[in-house]
Protein backbone atom coordinates (compact mmCIF):
# COMPACT_ATOMS: atom_id res chain seq x y z
CA UNK A 1 0.00 0.00 0.00
CA UNK A 2 2.52 2.38 1.25
CA UNK A 3 4.31 1.48 -2.70
CA UNK A 4 1.28 2.58 -4.17
CA UNK A 5 1.49 5.89 -2.02
CA UNK A 6 4.58 6.97 -3.08
CA UNK A 7 3.89 5.93 -6.49
CA UNK A 8 0.53 8.29 -6.58
CA UNK A 9 3.00 11.39 -5.08
CA UNK A 10 5.82 11.00 -7.63
CA UNK A 11 3.01 11.05 -10.90
CA UNK A 12 1.13 13.71 -8.70
CA UNK A 13 4.30 15.80 -8.61
CA UNK A 14 4.91 15.58 -12.49
CA UNK A 15 1.21 16.49 -13.87
CA UNK A 16 1.77 19.20 -11.88
CA UNK A 17 4.67 20.38 -13.96
CA UNK A 18 2.90 19.69 -17.03
CA UNK A 19 -0.53 21.26 -16.80
CA UNK A 20 1.03 24.36 -15.13
CA UNK A 21 1.65 27.12 -17.57
CA UNK A 22 4.96 27.92 -18.60
CA UNK A 23 5.42 31.74 -18.83
CA UNK A 24 7.48 33.92 -20.74
CA UNK A 25 9.34 36.19 -18.84
CA UNK A 26 10.26 32.72 -16.96
CA UNK A 27 11.96 31.59 -19.38
CA UNK A 28 15.75 33.23 -20.92
CA UNK A 29 14.29 33.50 -24.95
CA UNK A 30 16.67 35.44 -26.30
CA UNK A 31 18.77 35.75 -29.92
CA UNK A 32 22.08 35.50 -30.63
CA UNK A 33 23.35 37.48 -33.20
CA UNK A 34 24.52 35.32 -36.39
CA UNK A 35 26.69 37.55 -39.10
CA UNK A 36 29.65 39.95 -38.93
CA UNK A 37 26.89 42.94 -37.72
CA UNK A 38 23.34 43.17 -37.72
CA UNK A 39 20.65 46.17 -38.00
CA UNK A 40 18.03 46.78 -35.22
CA UNK A 41 14.75 48.17 -37.58
CA UNK A 42 12.09 49.89 -36.16
CA UNK A 43 9.18 47.67 -37.87
CA UNK A 44 9.49 44.28 -38.92
CA UNK A 45 10.83 44.60 -42.41
CA UNK A 46 13.83 45.49 -44.02
CA UNK A 47 12.78 48.84 -45.55
CA UNK A 48 11.99 50.68 -42.19
CA UNK A 49 14.44 52.79 -40.41
CA UNK A 50 17.70 51.48 -38.32
CA UNK A 51 17.85 51.96 -34.80
CA UNK A 52 21.64 51.27 -34.73
CA UNK A 53 23.52 48.06 -35.34
CA UNK A 54 25.23 45.61 -33.33
CA UNK A 55 27.82 43.02 -33.36
CA UNK A 56 28.13 39.57 -34.28
CA UNK A 57 27.54 37.35 -31.08
CA UNK A 58 25.67 39.94 -29.13
CA UNK A 59 22.74 38.58 -27.23
CA UNK A 60 19.29 40.20 -27.70
CA UNK A 61 16.82 39.58 -25.04
CA UNK A 62 13.41 38.16 -27.13
CA UNK A 63 10.20 39.76 -26.11
CA UNK A 64 7.79 38.84 -29.24
CA UNK A 65 7.86 37.75 -32.75
CA UNK A 66 5.54 38.61 -35.87
CA UNK A 67 2.72 36.33 -37.44
CA UNK A 68 5.62 33.63 -39.52
CA UNK A 69 8.32 34.13 -37.02
CA UNK A 70 10.53 36.14 -39.46
CA UNK A 71 10.87 38.66 -37.00
CA UNK A 72 12.23 39.16 -33.20
CA UNK A 73 10.97 42.35 -31.66
CA UNK A 74 14.30 42.53 -29.20
CA UNK A 75 15.50 44.93 -26.42
CA UNK A 76 18.39 46.62 -27.46
CA UNK A 77 20.73 48.88 -26.45
CA UNK A 78 18.96 51.59 -28.90
CA UNK A 79 15.34 50.30 -27.48
CA UNK A 80 12.28 48.25 -28.53
CA UNK A 81 13.27 47.19 -32.08
CA UNK A 82 12.97 44.19 -34.52
CA UNK A 83 16.09 41.80 -36.09
CA UNK A 84 15.53 39.28 -39.33
CA UNK A 85 15.24 36.03 -38.33
CA UNK A 86 17.75 34.38 -40.95
CA UNK A 87 20.32 36.87 -39.33
CA UNK A 88 20.04 35.83 -35.48
CA UNK A 89 20.18 32.47 -33.80
CA UNK A 90 17.09 31.68 -31.38
CA UNK A 91 17.85 30.48 -27.90
CA UNK A 92 14.48 29.47 -25.56
CA UNK A 93 11.19 28.76 -25.91
CA UNK A 94 9.19 29.55 -29.28
CA UNK A 95 5.83 28.65 -27.88
CA UNK A 96 6.23 31.07 -25.10
CA UNK A 97 7.11 33.94 -27.34
CA UNK A 98 3.63 36.14 -28.17
CA UNK A 99 2.99 37.33 -31.29
CA UNK A 100 2.95 40.91 -31.34
CA UNK A 101 2.82 43.89 -34.40
CA UNK A 102 4.04 46.75 -32.55
CA UNK A 103 6.07 49.07 -33.03
CA UNK A 104 5.17 48.93 -36.66
CA UNK A 105 8.07 51.16 -37.47
CA UNK A 106 8.97 54.09 -39.48
CA UNK A 107 9.69 53.15 -42.89
CA UNK A 108 13.32 53.87 -44.05
CA UNK A 109 13.67 56.91 -47.14
CA UNK A 110 15.85 54.52 -49.91
CA UNK A 111 19.21 56.33 -51.27
CA UNK A 112 21.48 55.76 -53.77
CA UNK A 113 25.24 55.66 -53.57
CA UNK A 114 27.61 56.70 -55.62
CA UNK A 115 30.40 54.00 -55.49
CA UNK A 116 32.18 54.34 -58.88
CA UNK A 117 33.13 56.91 -60.82
CA UNK A 118 31.28 60.19 -60.66
CA UNK A 119 27.90 60.65 -61.76
CA UNK A 120 26.19 62.97 -63.58
CA UNK A 121 23.06 64.69 -62.59
CA UNK A 122 20.79 65.77 -65.12
CA UNK A 123 17.68 68.06 -64.56
CA UNK A 124 15.81 65.59 -66.51
CA UNK A 125 15.56 61.98 -66.74
CA UNK A 126 17.29 61.84 -69.93
CA UNK A 127 20.78 62.17 -70.76
CA UNK A 128 20.15 65.49 -73.48
CA UNK A 129 19.24 67.14 -70.59
CA UNK A 130 21.10 70.11 -68.68
CA UNK A 131 23.82 68.91 -66.29
CA UNK A 132 23.04 70.33 -63.30
CA UNK A 133 26.26 69.00 -61.41
CA UNK A 134 28.28 66.13 -60.47
CA UNK A 135 28.33 64.22 -57.74
CA UNK A 136 31.30 62.53 -56.82
CA UNK A 137 32.55 59.14 -55.62
CA UNK A 138 31.33 58.29 -52.14
CA UNK A 139 28.59 60.45 -51.88
CA UNK A 140 25.28 59.65 -50.90
CA UNK A 141 21.75 61.35 -52.41
CA UNK A 142 18.22 60.88 -51.09
CA UNK A 143 15.76 59.58 -53.87
CA UNK A 144 13.19 61.65 -54.21
CA UNK A 145 11.14 59.92 -57.02
CA UNK A 146 11.27 57.63 -59.68
CA UNK A 147 10.89 57.62 -63.67
CA UNK A 148 7.93 55.54 -64.72
CA UNK A 149 10.16 53.53 -66.93
CA UNK A 150 12.17 52.77 -63.41
CA UNK A 151 15.50 53.47 -65.27
CA UNK A 152 16.54 56.95 -63.75
CA UNK A 153 15.99 58.03 -59.47
CA UNK A 154 14.83 62.03 -58.99
CA UNK A 155 17.42 62.53 -56.13
CA UNK A 156 17.87 65.84 -53.58
CA UNK A 157 21.24 67.48 -54.25
CA UNK A 158 22.70 70.95 -53.14
CA UNK A 159 21.84 72.18 -56.55
CA UNK A 160 18.39 71.11 -56.10
CA UNK A 161 16.43 68.06 -57.49
CA UNK A 162 17.86 66.03 -60.14
CA UNK A 163 18.39 62.91 -62.30
CA UNK A 164 20.50 60.08 -62.24
CA UNK A 165 20.67 57.03 -64.27
CA UNK A 166 19.81 54.25 -62.08
CA UNK A 167 22.36 51.86 -63.62
CA UNK A 168 25.33 54.31 -62.38
CA UNK A 169 24.37 54.28 -58.42
CA UNK A 170 23.67 51.53 -56.10
CA UNK A 171 20.10 51.28 -54.05
CA UNK A 172 20.47 51.44 -50.64
CA UNK A 173 16.54 51.06 -48.96
CA UNK A 174 13.46 50.12 -51.33
CA UNK A 175 13.47 52.01 -54.19
CA UNK A 176 9.41 50.79 -54.23
CA UNK A 177 8.82 53.41 -51.43
CA UNK A 178 9.13 56.30 -53.98
CA UNK A 179 6.63 57.61 -56.06
CA UNK A 180 6.17 58.04 -59.84
CA UNK A 181 7.03 60.93 -61.21
CA UNK A 182 4.77 60.88 -63.89
CA UNK A 183 5.43 64.52 -65.46
CA UNK A 184 9.46 65.36 -64.92
CA UNK A 185 8.98 68.21 -67.06
CA UNK A 186 10.59 68.74 -70.73
CA UNK A 187 12.58 65.61 -71.85
CA UNK A 188 14.81 67.39 -74.36
CA UNK A 189 15.84 66.02 -77.36
CA UNK A 190 18.83 67.81 -77.89
CA UNK A 191 21.74 69.97 -76.25
CA UNK A 192 20.78 71.99 -73.25
CA UNK A 193 22.43 75.82 -72.43
CA UNK A 194 23.11 77.64 -69.58
CA UNK A 195 23.40 81.10 -69.42
CA UNK A 196 26.07 82.15 -66.99
CA UNK A 197 25.22 85.86 -66.73
CA UNK A 198 22.06 87.63 -67.51
CA UNK A 199 21.19 87.61 -71.36
CA UNK A 200 19.27 89.85 -73.62
CA UNK A 201 16.77 87.41 -76.44
CA UNK A 202 16.80 89.10 -79.72
CA UNK A 203 13.82 88.41 -82.24
CA UNK A 204 16.71 87.61 -84.87
CA UNK A 205 20.14 86.50 -84.49
CA UNK A 206 22.91 89.47 -84.14
CA UNK A 207 19.66 91.87 -84.63
CA UNK A 208 16.08 92.46 -83.78
CA UNK A 209 14.03 93.80 -80.97
CA UNK A 210 15.01 92.47 -77.15
CA UNK A 211 11.98 90.20 -76.50
CA UNK A 212 13.51 89.15 -73.19
CA UNK A 213 15.85 88.79 -70.69
CA UNK A 214 17.19 85.41 -69.07
CA UNK A 215 18.63 85.47 -65.57
CA UNK A 216 22.10 83.83 -64.71
CA UNK A 217 21.81 80.39 -64.35
CA UNK A 218 18.87 79.95 -66.81
CA UNK A 219 18.77 76.54 -68.41
CA UNK A 220 16.54 75.76 -71.52
CA UNK A 221 16.96 73.79 -74.76
CA UNK A 222 18.53 75.00 -78.12
CA UNK A 223 16.14 74.42 -80.83
CA UNK A 224 18.59 75.94 -83.41
CA UNK A 225 21.79 77.86 -84.25
CA UNK A 226 23.47 79.54 -86.71
CA UNK A 227 25.71 78.06 -89.22
CA UNK A 228 28.79 79.81 -87.49
CA UNK A 229 27.72 78.50 -84.29
CA UNK A 230 27.64 82.17 -83.24
CA UNK A 231 23.89 82.60 -81.79
CA UNK A 232 21.57 79.98 -80.82
CA UNK A 233 17.37 80.04 -80.71
CA UNK A 234 15.78 79.13 -77.22
CA UNK A 235 12.36 79.16 -76.52
CA UNK A 236 10.37 80.27 -73.30
CA UNK A 237 7.84 82.53 -71.87
CA UNK A 238 8.81 85.39 -74.37
CA UNK A 239 8.61 83.02 -76.82
CA UNK A 240 11.23 82.10 -79.69
CA UNK A 241 14.33 84.47 -79.53
CA UNK A 242 18.10 84.48 -79.93
CA UNK A 243 20.82 84.46 -77.52
CA UNK A 244 24.34 85.13 -78.26
CA UNK A 245 27.05 81.98 -77.73
CA UNK A 246 28.51 84.13 -74.92
CA UNK A 247 29.07 83.29 -71.36
CA UNK A 248 27.18 79.92 -71.41
CA UNK A 249 27.71 76.47 -70.51
CA UNK A 250 26.52 73.51 -72.90
CA UNK A 251 25.37 70.29 -72.34
CA UNK A 252 25.45 67.76 -75.32
CA UNK A 253 26.98 68.47 -78.57
CA UNK A 254 26.46 71.96 -80.65
CA UNK A 255 26.65 69.67 -83.72
CA UNK A 256 23.54 67.87 -82.84
CA UNK A 257 22.00 71.38 -82.76
CA UNK A 258 19.96 71.66 -86.37
CA UNK A 259 21.21 75.22 -88.39
CA UNK A 260 17.72 77.19 -88.51
CA UNK A 261 20.15 80.21 -89.64
CA UNK A 262 22.85 81.07 -92.16
CA UNK A 263 23.94 84.20 -90.35
CA UNK A 264 27.66 84.22 -90.48
CA UNK A 265 29.76 86.56 -88.29
CA UNK A 266 33.85 86.91 -89.21
CA UNK A 267 35.87 86.81 -86.49
CA UNK A 268 39.66 89.18 -85.81
CA UNK A 269 42.45 87.69 -87.10
CA UNK A 270 44.53 84.55 -85.72
CA UNK A 271 47.51 85.58 -83.99
CA UNK A 272 47.73 81.89 -81.62
CA UNK A 273 46.74 83.99 -78.23
CA UNK A 274 43.76 83.03 -76.41
CA UNK A 275 40.72 84.89 -76.75
CA UNK A 276 38.36 83.76 -74.25
CA UNK A 277 38.49 80.37 -71.97
CA UNK A 278 36.79 77.09 -71.84
CA UNK A 279 36.17 75.00 -68.17
CA UNK A 280 35.74 71.00 -68.73
CA UNK A 281 32.29 70.21 -67.61
CA UNK A 282 32.88 66.39 -68.47
CA UNK A 283 34.95 64.08 -66.21
CA UNK A 284 37.48 63.17 -69.50
CA UNK A 285 37.57 65.55 -72.59
CA UNK A 286 40.04 64.67 -75.48
CA UNK A 287 42.20 66.81 -77.54
CA UNK A 288 42.02 66.12 -81.36
CA UNK A 289 44.53 67.19 -83.92
CA UNK A 290 42.28 68.89 -85.96
CA UNK A 291 38.65 69.78 -85.62
CA UNK A 292 37.28 66.21 -86.53
CA UNK A 293 37.04 63.11 -84.39
CA UNK A 294 38.90 61.34 -87.23
CA UNK A 295 42.23 63.21 -86.49
CA UNK A 296 44.54 61.45 -83.51
CA UNK A 297 43.46 62.00 -80.20
CA UNK A 298 46.62 64.22 -78.85
CA UNK A 299 45.93 64.76 -74.77
CA UNK A 300 43.11 65.23 -72.41
CA UNK A 301 41.69 67.32 -69.83
CA UNK A 302 39.53 66.60 -66.87
CA UNK A 303 36.44 68.06 -64.81
CA UNK A 304 37.22 71.71 -63.89
CA UNK A 305 39.98 72.27 -65.98
CA UNK A 306 40.32 75.58 -67.81
CA UNK A 307 41.74 76.06 -71.12
CA UNK A 308 42.63 78.70 -73.65
CA UNK A 309 40.96 79.05 -76.76
CA UNK A 310 43.00 80.40 -79.77
CA UNK A 311 40.25 79.75 -82.33
CA UNK A 312 36.91 78.13 -83.85
CA UNK A 313 36.40 76.31 -86.27
CA UNK A 314 34.38 77.53 -89.45
CA UNK A 315 31.08 76.07 -88.34
CA UNK A 316 32.05 76.69 -84.62
CA UNK A 317 31.46 73.11 -83.79
CA UNK A 318 35.38 72.50 -82.31
CA UNK A 319 37.64 75.20 -80.13
CA UNK A 320 41.32 75.08 -80.71
CA UNK A 321 42.14 75.41 -77.35
CA UNK A 322 46.02 75.28 -74.96
CA UNK A 323 46.20 73.92 -71.84
CA UNK A 324 47.54 75.06 -68.52
CA UNK A 325 50.80 72.59 -69.26
CA UNK A 326 51.34 73.71 -72.66
CA UNK A 327 50.01 71.34 -74.75
CA UNK A 328 47.43 72.59 -77.93
CA UNK A 329 44.86 70.97 -79.89
CA UNK A 330 41.20 71.03 -81.16
CA UNK A 331 38.05 70.29 -78.47
CA UNK A 332 34.47 69.25 -79.70
CA UNK A 333 32.07 72.11 -78.57
CA UNK A 334 30.44 69.69 -76.43
CA UNK A 335 30.21 69.55 -72.42
CA UNK A 336 32.51 72.83 -71.55
CA UNK A 337 31.74 76.03 -70.54
CA UNK A 338 32.80 79.15 -72.37
CA UNK A 339 33.97 82.37 -70.80
CA UNK A 340 33.94 84.93 -73.76
CA UNK A 341 32.19 85.07 -76.77
CA UNK A 342 32.47 82.89 -79.98
CA UNK A 343 31.87 85.07 -82.19
CA UNK A 344 34.84 87.02 -81.02
CA UNK A 345 37.23 84.01 -81.73
CA UNK A 346 39.07 84.14 -84.57
CA UNK A 347 38.06 81.32 -87.23
CA UNK A 348 41.06 78.80 -88.78
CA UNK A 349 39.52 77.08 -91.25
CA UNK A 350 41.95 73.80 -91.44
CA UNK A 351 40.10 72.33 -94.46
CA UNK A 352 43.06 70.24 -95.53
CA UNK A 353 44.28 70.94 -99.46
CA UNK A 354 44.37 67.90 -101.21
CA UNK A 355 47.25 66.87 -103.62
CA UNK A 356 46.44 63.90 -105.08
CA UNK A 357 49.09 61.70 -105.98
CA UNK A 358 50.44 58.34 -107.00
CA UNK A 359 54.27 56.73 -105.90
CA UNK A 360 55.28 53.98 -108.26
CA UNK A 361 55.60 51.06 -105.53
CA UNK A 362 57.73 48.56 -108.07
CA UNK A 363 60.88 48.69 -109.37
CA UNK A 364 59.83 49.83 -112.98
CA UNK A 365 56.55 51.24 -114.11
CA UNK A 366 55.06 52.28 -117.94
CA UNK A 367 52.68 54.68 -118.06
CA UNK A 368 50.50 54.06 -121.01
CA UNK A 369 48.12 55.71 -123.38
CA UNK A 370 44.98 54.12 -121.83
CA UNK A 371 44.10 51.77 -119.01
CA UNK A 372 45.26 48.69 -119.78
CA UNK A 373 48.46 46.91 -120.43
CA UNK A 374 47.68 46.46 -123.83
CA UNK A 375 48.35 50.15 -124.92
CA UNK A 376 51.54 51.61 -126.06
CA UNK A 377 53.92 53.12 -122.95
CA UNK A 378 55.09 56.87 -122.94
CA UNK A 379 57.70 55.74 -120.81
CA UNK A 380 58.78 53.42 -117.86
CA UNK A 381 59.34 55.01 -114.64
CA UNK A 382 61.56 53.84 -111.60
CA UNK A 383 59.91 53.00 -108.45
CA UNK A 384 59.27 55.63 -105.99
CA UNK A 385 58.51 58.60 -108.52
CA UNK A 386 55.60 60.73 -107.65
CA UNK A 387 52.94 61.07 -110.53
CA UNK A 388 49.87 63.31 -110.41
CA UNK A 389 46.30 61.98 -110.51
CA UNK A 390 43.84 63.63 -112.57
CA UNK A 391 40.87 60.65 -112.51
CA UNK A 392 40.44 57.11 -112.08
CA UNK A 393 38.69 54.77 -114.25
CA UNK A 394 34.84 53.63 -113.41
CA UNK A 395 35.13 49.80 -113.36
CA UNK A 396 39.32 49.09 -114.13
CA UNK A 397 41.72 49.23 -111.98
CA UNK A 398 43.91 52.40 -113.41
CA UNK A 399 44.41 55.90 -112.59
CA UNK A 400 45.15 58.57 -115.05
CA UNK A 401 47.92 60.52 -114.53
CA UNK A 402 49.99 63.61 -116.07
CA UNK A 403 53.19 65.10 -116.33
CA UNK A 404 55.80 66.00 -119.18
CA UNK A 405 55.02 62.79 -120.70
CA UNK A 406 51.71 63.68 -121.28
CA UNK A 407 48.52 61.70 -120.09
CA UNK A 408 48.22 58.77 -119.39
CA UNK A 409 47.32 55.55 -117.10
CA UNK A 410 48.77 53.47 -114.13
CA UNK A 411 47.48 50.52 -112.90
CA UNK A 412 46.32 50.80 -108.94
CA UNK A 413 48.48 47.56 -108.09
CA UNK A 414 51.81 49.01 -108.62
CA UNK A 415 50.81 52.30 -106.87
CA UNK A 416 50.45 54.01 -103.60
CA UNK A 417 48.08 56.63 -103.38
CA UNK A 418 47.80 59.42 -101.37
CA UNK A 419 45.23 62.54 -101.37
CA UNK A 420 41.51 62.45 -101.13
CA UNK A 421 40.33 59.26 -103.34
CA UNK A 422 36.29 60.68 -103.13
CA UNK A 423 37.95 63.91 -104.86
CA UNK A 424 39.08 62.05 -107.89
CA UNK A 425 36.68 62.52 -110.71
CA UNK A 426 36.39 59.14 -112.80
CA UNK A 427 36.66 59.08 -116.37
CA UNK A 428 37.57 56.26 -119.21
CA UNK A 429 39.45 58.98 -121.41
CA UNK A 430 42.04 59.19 -123.11
CA UNK A 431 42.35 55.57 -124.69
CA UNK A 432 45.14 55.43 -126.46
CA UNK A 433 46.65 53.39 -129.24
CA UNK A 434 47.14 49.95 -128.69
CA UNK A 435 51.05 48.73 -128.46
CA UNK A 436 51.93 46.46 -131.16
CA UNK A 437 54.20 43.17 -130.16
CA UNK A 438 57.60 42.76 -130.78
CA UNK A 439 60.25 40.14 -131.66
CA UNK A 440 63.35 39.42 -130.42
CA UNK A 441 65.80 38.17 -132.38
CA UNK A 442 68.62 36.75 -130.64
CA UNK A 443 71.37 36.35 -133.24
CA UNK A 444 71.46 37.05 -137.13
CA UNK A 445 68.52 35.69 -139.40
CA UNK A 446 67.18 35.28 -142.64
CA UNK A 447 63.68 37.05 -143.58
CA UNK A 448 61.48 37.03 -145.85
CA UNK A 449 59.16 38.94 -148.60
CA UNK A 450 56.59 36.31 -147.94
CA UNK A 451 55.44 34.28 -145.28
CA UNK A 452 57.12 31.19 -147.18
CA UNK A 453 60.51 30.11 -147.08
CA UNK A 454 60.85 30.03 -150.78
CA UNK A 455 60.95 33.85 -150.93
CA UNK A 456 64.37 35.01 -149.03
CA UNK A 457 64.86 38.44 -148.97
CA UNK A 458 67.82 39.23 -146.60
CA UNK A 459 69.70 38.89 -143.48
CA UNK A 460 68.98 41.40 -140.04
CA UNK A 461 70.96 41.23 -136.94
CA UNK A 462 69.91 40.41 -133.23
CA UNK A 463 67.58 43.19 -131.88
CA UNK A 464 64.15 43.83 -130.89
CA UNK A 465 61.49 44.42 -133.77
CA UNK A 466 57.80 45.80 -133.81
CA UNK A 467 55.30 43.19 -135.12
CA UNK A 468 53.11 45.20 -137.68
CA UNK A 469 51.30 41.60 -138.48
CA UNK A 470 50.74 38.04 -138.23
CA UNK A 471 50.06 35.22 -141.21
CA UNK A 472 46.75 33.32 -140.19
CA UNK A 473 47.53 31.04 -137.41
CA UNK A 474 50.28 33.44 -136.15
CA UNK A 475 53.09 31.02 -137.25
CA UNK A 476 54.63 33.45 -139.53
CA UNK A 477 55.10 37.40 -138.03
CA UNK A 478 55.44 40.80 -140.70
CA UNK A 479 58.32 42.70 -138.61
CA UNK A 480 59.27 46.61 -139.02
CA UNK A 481 63.34 46.45 -139.97
CA UNK A 482 65.90 48.42 -142.08
CA UNK A 483 65.31 46.10 -144.75
CA UNK A 484 61.41 47.31 -145.03
CA UNK A 485 58.72 45.14 -143.83
CA UNK A 486 59.57 41.50 -143.83
CA UNK A 487 58.79 38.49 -142.76
CA UNK A 488 60.20 36.02 -139.98
CA UNK A 489 58.84 32.67 -139.01
CA UNK A 490 57.39 32.32 -135.15
CA UNK A 491 59.86 29.65 -133.87
CA UNK A 492 62.73 32.20 -135.12
CA UNK A 493 61.83 34.62 -132.01
CA UNK A 494 60.59 35.91 -128.63
CA UNK A 495 57.23 37.69 -128.21
CA UNK A 496 57.15 40.18 -125.89
CA UNK A 497 53.81 41.80 -125.47
CA UNK A 498 50.18 41.07 -126.78
CA UNK A 499 50.16 38.94 -130.29
CA UNK A 500 46.08 39.91 -130.89
CA UNK A 501 47.43 43.87 -131.20
CA UNK A 502 48.98 42.87 -134.48
CA UNK A 503 45.89 41.99 -136.90
CA UNK A 504 46.02 39.15 -139.27
CA UNK A 505 47.45 39.85 -142.58
CA UNK A 506 45.49 37.36 -145.46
Amino acid sequence: MIRYIRLFMVLAFILSFAVSPVMAQDLDNHVVVDTGAINIRSGPAPNTTSLGSVPGGTELPVTGRNADTTWWRVDSPFGVGWVADYLVAFRGHLASVPIVNTPAGTLETPVVFVEGYPVKVYRNPNEDSFVVGIAPTGSTLVIAGRSMDGNWWQVETVMGLGWVNAGEVALRGDGGLADYIVDPGPSFDGPTVRVNAATSVTSAPGSGDVIGTLPAGAALPAGGRTVDNTWWQVSDIFGIGWIPVANVSLAGAASNIRVTSYVYTSGPGYTGAAFAKAIVESDRKVAYASDSFNSDPMWDAHLGEELGITARSVDGLWLEVTSSRGYNGWMNFSGLTLNGSMAGLPIRDTTPVYENIVIINTGSLHVRTGPGVEYESLGAFPGGTVLDVTGRHPTLPYIRVEGSYGVGWVRIMYIIFRGDWNAVPKVTEPVGNLELPRAVVNFPHNVYSQPDFAYPAGSIEGGVYTIVGWSPGFTWALIDTPLGKVWIHSDEFELRGIADNAPIIR
